[in-house]
């Protein structure tokens, strides 16, 4: 059967005479695959073939009452075909104008006619011929396609590929390949160059109005592009049954609208305006994507965050009506849980390609959890809510956040759960894992973003690396400690403040044995760490001997959070926030006294005008705050051994608690310590580099303990050590003005010296003193500096302890570790006062050795065995390694001393069987040298005052620590009184009436009785010019000297002051047959005959001894300047110290 060949129903067989297809005959044209198919034609004979395509595809599409694919009658009156042609080109004109959205990857291309054809033309023969035949279809095709007003194409190019043109006929085309490189989601449902062709009245609102603001404004575009104009006015239609309101704002727009709303579109290069026929196109405002995002419900409710672009805060697997840019957040969009570009400017929006900041999970969640050794001190620190449903609460966890969270957010949010503010909590899962919940507030009311990570447990032998992509954390367990001194804020810029931060690091074992810390400390209004004045390594970790190593850190700025960074093993970090409170400036008055002793300190303090009491940090207010919870802590810290944490708290750092009810109190030893690596020559700072160790006697030392601070040679190592030591006791008495809402710029500060010290020496005290009070009370008043021996005086008399004393003098005898000091009241009045280096170190210590040599002592030739066997038969080992520590220095006074502790250590249940004082009271052998220092002192007080014509004394009242020595002697106080009205007598030549003499001493507390006393007093009225009422024996008076100088000092008056000693060593033998030292003080005759043997010999050498010890203490005195003290006692020290060898021998000590 014969078939004919055509499109039309016109003509016959063979040829015939045909015409152009009419817009009715191409209708008529059946599509064999009934408008489905969108494989187009890809032999077409022109060179602008596209061009054509798509115009078409616009005049068929606008057939359709929808804008689709559209048949009727079995007729295809716009395929598939079309939709997607005009779909690509709307998805290219909508891209540009979003361009700013899109241009890191979009280049713009000008093709210039005149430009391009004319370097063609002067080209090789095949360019001009190929340059003539655009030219003839330019000019041929002219009126269809508007080449007359064609100027310029502009190719589009998109991540380096051509996606399509500007179109003189239909604003844009799109070339006929591959693009899926170039989908773009730019709305909910809207995804270009997709399977998904979108009409105009589906698309963005804001896109629609802009063209028909382009062709209101630009009446050419729609005389010459009659297709596009048309299918403008069928969208138009549709909108007004399916979008009224849109479809209302586009009919109210205004010519002049285009200009205002839009801006220029260029093609990046130049500022060249990018125009189709001489109509330049524009582009959304940036400032409109801008405002536009920033009316979505997941912008960040910050009220901290000031920069102008506030970024959105998503998640994945909401299933809430949120709206995202333009429309609702679509379910299946996927977040991100990382994001690798860290400028968040920089970043592009997931789901749509819109460059905006945006934050998902590992912005505010760190990869790592950190986990503690033990339970988070809730009380002082933010625990992150655990939830502990599954496990235990054993161990606590820093919270995972990181800074960035801190730019959006202050540390105070997360401490009340309060609405609009971000919370977080840590819920304890199986085998091992926590599940971190982390809720940000948005903008739309009442709503919050989720930010959820689940932390897994890691590897112990190695190192587990995180998976954020697919947001799965690792938790690494750390053994460190964080303890912050003071725990309290001042809120006051004009106040200083001054921090210590202690860091123990006990990271040994397992895969984080190399780990080192990192603290950053900072504000709230800062995303900048505050300077730290300083940080310091005090002991360096010892990973093969499983020894921790401590950090600490100087701060001088107030701070509201901590991120520790692990900086070597993976990168952990996390966040400590404390509960600070705050201080709340009271009135009340504050009075601090501190007595700096050569052998212990002691602190007193008063509130108003309420009685003195020993300085004491009690339950409510500790000075420190401890990371880990101070009772719910296991001792093995979770089995881990990491004890260590709490005990260098106690080594190197502050105690918890001090005063009389306390395992620590005042008086205490007056040592520092340091660390062994400490170069004395770098900045050093106290509680840094130093501390004062109040564990001191009681467990084996760490560090390097240095005694005998006050009496230190000069030189610059020690000057820094007495400074820390005071800056210390200043920091603590400063924070408990201020946890007790107490005026620190009325507080005052009493302190003591002894009459005898040097006044350069006492002038450097004071300056410090002043210095550090200045600094850390910026106080009315400057500090009170009162000599040693007036306070006491008035403790007794405020104690109602001396009856009469108001006409009779009172002798105050205050005996320390280093010197002793007498003053003489009368009237209630100080008379006349003395000071010298004979003290109970004199007893007790190395004599003029400066280096130590207890090796060689008596008295620890004896007792130290003793004390070794007792303490080991009594399994007390830490005790043993502390003796053990204090004997390898080699010095006599803190083994003595030590001995003397050793009662009181709460270890020591029989107190009695290591009564070192009780033992020494029974050595008959050795009393006699203890008698022979107290008379030595009696003598020489009853010495001057018969050279100050003083009527005798009716009291004497004893102070300080080293007065505890009477009980040595005695402890009956009548037999001490009788033996020294006995000595006053004698050197008076007279006898005492009625009255008698008297002694009153302090035996429980004898060394607080300074402190009280300077608190019960007046202290201003003590501050006076000691040196009018400062009086020595110059052992000279015979000759008439009665103040000596160094130019004195003849080879003939020393051998006068030695004479004056033998006189008094008579005399004192002499006191045996009026008062039996055997029968009142048990002294053995044994002792006593080598006593009356050695007396007498090398009493100059001792003298010059002596001479040469104090000049190299205070680099000496010369020429006419008088001596501080006097020389009688010199050769004294050095005979008691020579007698403790022979006659600790005469009797064995038995165990």
């Amino acid at each position: 059967m014969n078939k004919n060949f055509g499109y039309t129903k016109k003509g016959g067989k063979d040829w015939f005479p045909s015409d152009a297809y009419s817009d009715k005959e191409i209708e008529s044209i059946k599509d064999p695959e009934g408008g489905s198919e969108i494989s187009l034609p890809t032999a077409i004979p022109s060179p602008f073939a596209r061009i054509d395509l798509v115009k078409t595809a616009f005049r068929n599409i606008v057939k359709s009452p929808d804008l689709k694919a559209y048949m009727k009658d079995g007729d295809v009156l716009a395929g598939k075909d079309d939709e997607k042609l005009v779909s690509d080109a709307l998805d290219l004109a909508e891209m540009l104008f979003n361009i700013d959205s899109v241009k890191d990857k979009v280049k713009i291309i000008v093709w210039d006619r005149e430009v391009e054809l004319g370097k063609m033309k002067r080209g090789a023969d095949s360019h001009r011929r190929l340059a003539e035949t655009l030219e003839l279809y330019l000019e041929q095709d002219k009126a269809s396609y508007n080449f007359d007003l064609m100027k310029r194409l502009y190719l589009i190019e998109y991540n380096h590929k051509i996606i399509g043109c500007t179109s003189p006929a239909t604003l844009f085309f799109a070339t006929a390949n591959d693009l899926t490189h170039a989908q773009i989601k730019l709305t909910k449902n809207q995804v270009t160059f997709s399977d998904h062709f979108t009409p105009l009245y589906l698309r963005d609102p804001d896109f629609q109005k802009y063209l028909y603001l382009l062709f209101k404004a630009n009446p050419r575009l729609s005389e010459r592009m009659k297709v596009f104009a048309e299918y403008l006015d069928k969208n138009l239609k549709i909108l007004d049954k399916t979008n009224g309101k849109l479809y209302q704002e586009i009919k109210e727009l205004k010519e002049g609208d285009f200009r205002t709303n839009y801006s220029e579109l260029d093609t990046g290069i130049g500022g060249e305006v990018i125009e189709v026929i001489d109509v330049p196109l524009r582009k959304r405002k940036k400032e409109d994507i801008i405002g536009s995002i920033q009316t979505s419900d997941f912008m960040i409710s910050s009220a901290k965050y000031r920069e102008a672009l506030k970024p959105l805060v998503l998640q994945n697997n909401l299933n809430k009506p949120f709206r995202y840019i333009n429309d609702n957040w679509d379910n299946s969009i996927a977040v991100p849980y990382v994001d690798t570009e860290t400028v968040m400017d920089r970043r592009w929006l997931p789901g749509v390609k819109i460059q905006y900041p945006y934050l998902t999970v590992s912005d505010f969640l760190e990869p790592y959890l950190i986990r503690l050794v033990y339970p988070i001190n809730k009380e002082k620190f933010f625990d992150g809510n655990v939830v502990t449903d599954i496990g235990d609460d054993s161990k606590g966890y820093l919270l995972p956040l990181t800074k960035t969270f801190f730019e959006y957010f202050d540390s105070g949010d997360l401490l009340n759960a309060l609405p609009d503010k971000p919370a977080i909590e840590m819920r304890q899962g199986a085998a091992g894992s926590v599940k971190v919940v982390l809720r940000i507030p948005v903008a739309k009311a009442g709503e919050y973003i989720t930010f959820e990570r689940i932390y897994y447990q890691g590897n112990e032998s190695q190192q587990t690396k995180p998976d954020t992509e697919k947001n799965k954390g690792v938790i690494v367990q750390h053994e460190f400690g964080v303890t912050l001194f003071p725990f309290i804020k001042l809120n006051n810029p004009d106040v200083e403040a001054y921090y210590r931060v202690q860091l123990v690091d006990r990271d040994v074992a397992g895969a984080l044995r190399g780990t080192e810390y990192d603290l950053q400390f900072f504000e709230n209004n800062s995303a900048t760490a505050i300077d730290r004045r300083a940080k310091k390594v005090r002991s360096r970790k010892r990973i093969e001997a499983l020894e921790p190593g401590t950090q600490y850190y100087v701060l001088n700025k107030e701070f509201d959070y901590i991120q520790v960074s692990n900086i070597i093993a993976g990168g952990a970090a996390g966040i400590i926030i404390p509960h600070w409170p705050h201080y709340s400036p009271g009135n009340e008055l504050f009075s601090f006294a501190v007595d700096f002793g050569t052998t212990n300190t002691h602190i007193e303090y008063k509130v108003g005008s309420g009685s003195p009491k020993p300085f004491d940090i009690t339950i409510d207010d500790v000075q420190i705050a401890t990371l880990f919870h101070p009772t719910k802590t296991r001792n093995d810290f979770g089995g881990t051994g990491a004890g260590a944490i709490r005990e260098l708290i106690n080594h190197e750092f502050v105690p918890q608690y001090l005063g009389p009810n306390a395992e620590f109190r005042f008086p205490h030893r007056t040592v520092i310590a340091e660390s062994h690596a400490l170069n004395i020559e770098t900045e050093t700072f106290s509680l840094a580099d130093f501390n004062i160790p109040f564990i001191y006697e009681r467990v084996p030392e760490r560090d390097k303990v240095l005694s005998n601070l006050k009496w230190a040679r000069k030189e610059k190592g020690n000057e820094k050590r007495i400074r820390a030591y005071f800056e210390k006791l200043i920091m603590l008495l400063r924070n408990k003005v201020v946890l007790n809402r107490g005026n620190l710029s009325q507080t005052k500060l009493v302190w003591f010296y002894p009459s005898s010290m040097k006044p350069a020496r006492r002038s450097s005290l004071e300056s410090t003193w002043n210095e550090l009070f200045q600094k850390y009370f910026h106080p009315v008043n400057k500090t009170i500096g009162i000599a040693e021996s007036l306070a006491p005086f008035y403790y007794f008399k405020a104690s109602n302890k001396l009856q009469g004393g108001a006409y009779k003098p009172v002798v105050s005898i205050d005996i320390g570790g280093g010197t002793t000091d007498i003053v003489v009241f009368q009237g209630n009045k100080p008379l006349k006062m003395t000071s010298f280096k004979f003290a109970a170190n004199t007893l007790f210590g190395d004599g003029f050795s400066e280096y130590g040599a207890a090796t060689s002592n008596g008295i620890i030739i004896k007792y130290l065995p003793y004390y070794e066997n007792l303490l080991s038969a009594n399994k007390l080992y830490d005790l043993s390694k502390v003796l053990t520590s204090i004997k390898d220095k080699n010095k006599t006074e803190d083994i003595n001393a030590f001995f003397f502790s050793i009662e009181n250590n709460p270890s020591i249940t029989d107190k009695k069987l290591f009564s070192y004082n009780q033992i020494l009271s029974n050595d008959e052998d050795l009393k006699i040298l203890v008698l022979y220092f107290y008379a030595a002192i009696v003598y020489q007080i009853a010495q001057m005052m018969k050279n100050e014509q003083l009527i005798l004394p009716k009291h004497i009242v004893f102070s300080g620590t080293g007065s505890k020595v009477l009980n040595i002697i005695t402890s009956n106080q009548k037999i001490l009184a009788a033996f020294s009205k006995l000595i006053f007598e004698e050197v008076y030549g007279e006898a005492y009436d009625a009255d008698g003499l008297t002694i009153e001493t302090e035996k429980e507390m004898p060394k607080e009785v300074t402190c009280k006393g300077g608190l019960m007093s007046n202290a201003e009225d003590l501050e006076m010019e000691t040196k009018g009422i400062k009086t020595i024996v110059t052992c000279l008076e015979d000759k008439g000297i009665s103040k000596l100088t160094y130019d004195q000092l003849t080879e003939e008056n020393k051998a006068g002051i030695a004479d004056y000693v033998k006189s008094f060593n008579n005399f004192f033998l002499s006191l045996n047959g009026k008062y039996n030292f055997n029968d009142y003080f048990n002294v053995s005759e044994r002792s006593l005959e080598i006593f009356r043997e050695e007396l007498n010999k090398h009493l100059r050498d001792y003298l010059e001894e002596g001479l040469e010890y104090n000049r190299q203490l205070d680099e000496g005195g010369t020429g006419d300047k008088e001596l501080e003290e006097t020389l009688f006692f010199y050769p004294i020290i050095g005979t008691i110290n020579h007698l403790a060898s022979p006659l600790s021998q005469l009797t064995p000590i038995n165990n």
